[in-house]
């Protein structure tokens, strides 16, 4: 996380890291007694994170201990921890959400729901929660409720906010909306994807995106009640190898059978040719949004989960701008036999949108 002109990130070798982020230089490294199992939060002059059923706060000038044994939660941490005002907000298997400030030797305040499986969002001085199919408002400096608003159906993520409204997602791809400031909800029906949702929902802006199961990247404008638009993610390699196939032996004279490869069936009386193995292929359609999607500017960043990143320009629009290909193998003048398999090599260069 970059606070100010400091990154701090924790790593699994039981380390928080604070870093220069102009020069890349270590500051300080704190060594916990535990892997963290949270995120790292940033709130005030303090650096928050939990291990396992122990929240710890760090100074952010030393990367030295602030609590010297750290404040125990006996229910276990969730795995998502986020700065709220001066302080930290934590959530627990036993379903309390707790407010923590690094000069406070006990909890500011102290909720309990009776589920709290998913997480909650700040935004502003109100902290915002999914448990089960509820959407729960908070008062974030007291932890007094403001509202609270059923949704009628299982939610899969905590809310996405903006200064406006509050978005959720169930967990079968059903896209709901409520007024920020009183909890009710903008439009009648919900707006349904058609597939799982796999990311928590955020906004960019007055458009919510929420990424699904089946590779679409949805953008939802919730004051129209409508889909933008919605695109797949398509794979970096559309073919992939689904193991080998064997065939049967054919059938032979008089004699034990004889079958091909270890799933060959048998041949008939008498020794069988042994059948061929197939390596088969399974086409592959999309990939799925791997996080949140970022914007910057005028472009949305999306990563998906074999590796590729993805801009959304509305400026730059659709690339008009052809690919250079190259015939790398065979090269020209070079003899090949004709006949399969054929292996034929191409470079593929488009800089506009980094391939």
């Amino acid at each position: 996380i970059l606070h100010k002109d400091l990154i701090v990130a924790g790593a699994d070798d039981k380390s928080v890291y604070g870093i220069d982020a102009k020069t890349g230089n270590l500051r300080w490294q704190h060594l916990g007694d535990q892997v963290a199992t949270t995120n790292v939060a940033v709130a005030g002059n303090a650096a928050y994170y939990g291990a396992v059923n122990t929240l710890h706060a760090i100074d952010l000038s030393s990367g030295e201990k602030i609590w010297p044994s750290g404040k125990q939660i006996p229910d276990g941490l969730h795995p998502k921890i986020d700065a709220a005002l001066d302080g930290v907000v934590v959530s627990t298997n036993g379903g309390r959400l707790l407010m923590f400030n690094a000069t406070a030797d006990k909890p500011v305040w102290e909720q309990r729901f009776s589920r709290l499986r998913v997480s909650f969002t700040f935004q502003e001085d109100r902290i915002y929660v999914s448990t089960g199919n509820y959407v729960v408002a908070l008062r974030a400096s007291t932890g007094a409720s403001i509202w609270q608003q059923t949704m009628l159906m299982e939610l899969a993520f905590e809310p996405a906010t903006n200064d406006q409204t509050v978005a959720v997602v169930s967990t079968d791809g059903k896209v709901m909306a409520l007024n920020a400031s009183n909890g009710r909800p903008m439009f009648g029906k919900p707006i349904e994807l058609k597939s799982r949702p796999n990311v928590a929902p955020s906004f960019t802006g007055r458009l919510l995106t929420v990424p699904t199961f089946n590779g679409a990247l949805n953008v939802i404008d919730p004051q129209a009640a409508s889909v933008v638009w919605s695109y797949v993610a398509p794979p970096l390699v559309n073919r992939i190898s689904s193991g080998s196939t064997a065939g049967g032996g054919a059938a032979g004279g008089d004699g034990p059978a004889s079958g091909g490869g270890a799933a060959g069936a048998a041949g008939a009386a008498g020794a069988g040719a042994g059948g061929g193995s197939t390596q088969a292929e399974q086409i592959v359609t999309h990939t799925t949004i791997a996080g949140r999607v970022v914007a910057a500017g005028d472009s949305l960043f999306a990563l998906t989960y074999d590796g590729s990143l993805m801009m959304f320009d509305k400026n730059l629009g659709v690339d008009l701008t052809a690919p250079e290909i190259a015939l790398l193998w065979p090269r020209l003048g070079e003899e090949v036999a004709g006949k399969a398999p054929m292996e034929i090599v191409f470079k593929v260069q488009d800089l506009g949108i980094g391939v």
